[in-house]
């Protein structure tokens, strides 16, 4: 058995520990001549690179707050059970292990072209965020919801609402708080140089058949869009995306709000994730933009870990061992065997072993 700091009771290896100094050096003399030499004749930027600032979008909650219990639970009591799937509000999408602190961690470290990072939350700040860092923008549900939609519960309502950020650029990142970088990446692995952001498809196919209750909220929404892209284009689609950085440009987001209002306005204002939902800035807004020649596909390295699962612990050190996915998710998909000690011990320790050195983002980093 794998142990920790001497004790086989934690069920968390010291093996992150050993694996993270181990990958200490990322790059060597040899890297560094060539990029000199290659870049010794440039004059200009070449057109495939990325000039455009570009923004980073996440949405946060933090589900331990009584308050928000409070209303969320409030809130559920007046729905009716027959509209929603129970998934629709399931507790492990709530769970907090402190995900958003190392994933701006991952951003210091792996993307620090990033222009400006805005923070969506429910009037909940992170207790050890350093709000005086001036690239940090905590932005409140009321700047960007109608009154009579709030409070809401729901992602793809959330999302729906990004492109109304006061002062965010035209081209950004959207990243929920799961979501990592796990090496150096730039811009153009998201962007072309001309302004065209990149997707990024999943293996899995979209369900076939109507929409049901029976539905989890993401295919139900899914199937919202194929049926809205199918009657615009006259076009089908098949496939999911990847929980990855999904690639942004503002005036699409825009253009999705002003050809579908009624389904646009249906999905801002359901309190929970509802059948009639659409998932505008993880789904509909790539193949509408591929569709209107706004949005192409692309490729990227990519891990995925439900951290839920009993090989996540496997899947956890082939990551810190690796390093080489551009970016990653560390998805909590629904109950763990572990308890919820030592699933959190888990995550803290992969985490810290990942990105140890605090963020500019973080209290005391000042």
């Amino acid at each position: 058995m794998l142990v920790r700091n001497g004790s086989s009771d934690q069920g968390v290896p010291d093996v992150f520990e050993y694996l993270a100094a181990e990958r200490l050096i990322l790059a060597g003399p040899e890297l560094a001549c060539r990029l000199v030499a290659a870049g010794a004749e440039r004059t200009h930027p070449g057109l495939a690179e990325v000039l455009q600032p570009v923004d980073l979008v996440y949405t946060w909650v933090d589900g331990s707050d009584p308050e928000w219990m409070r209303e969320r639970d409030r809130a559920w009591a007046r729905i009716h059970p027959e509209e929603v799937n129970p998934y629709a509000a399931n507790a492990e999408r709530y769970r907090n292990h402190e995900e958003l602190r190392y994933s701006l961690r991952s951003v210091d470290y792996f993307a620090p072209w990033i222009n400006h990072i805005y923070l969506v939350t429910a009037g909940q700040v992170p207790g050890w965020l350093n709000c005086a860092n001036s690239r940090i923008t905590v932005v409140d549900h009321r700047e960007i919801f109608p009154a009579d939609a709030l409070p809401t519960f729901n992602s793809h309502a959330i999302e729906a609402r990004l492109h109304r950020i006061p002062g965010l650029s035209e081209h950004f990142l959207y990243l929920n708080d799961d979501v990592f970088f796990g090496r150096h990446v730039g811009p153009e692995r998201f962007f072309h140089g001309n302004g065209l952001p990149k997707f990024f498809q999943s293996e899995n196919r979209i369900p076939a058949g109507e929409v049901s209750i029976a539905d989890l909220p993401v295919d139900s929404a899914a199937k919202r869009n194929r049926q809205l892209l199918q009657h615009k284009f006259g076009r089908t689609v098949e496939f999911k995306f990847k929980h990855a950085a999904h690639a942004q440009r503002r005036s699409t987001l825009q253009r999705i709000e002003e050809e579908f209002p009624a389904e646009h306005a249906n999905t801002t204002h359901s309190r929970f994730r509802n059948p009639q939902d659409i998932s505008i800035p993880s789904s509909l807004a790539h193949y509408y933009g591929f569709a209107t020649g706004a949005a192409v596909a692309g490729t990227i390295s990519y891990r995925f870990c439900d951290i839920s699962e009993p090989d996540a612990l496997v899947k956890l050190l082939r990551l810190l061992r690796d390093r080489s996915a551009d970016v990653f998710c560390l998805n909590e998909t629904g109950p763990s065997a572990l308890d919820w000690e030592r699933l959190d011990r888990m995550l803290e320790d992969f985490l810290e072993a990942y990105f140890p050195v605090p963020s500019s983002f973080e209290r005391g980093s000042e």
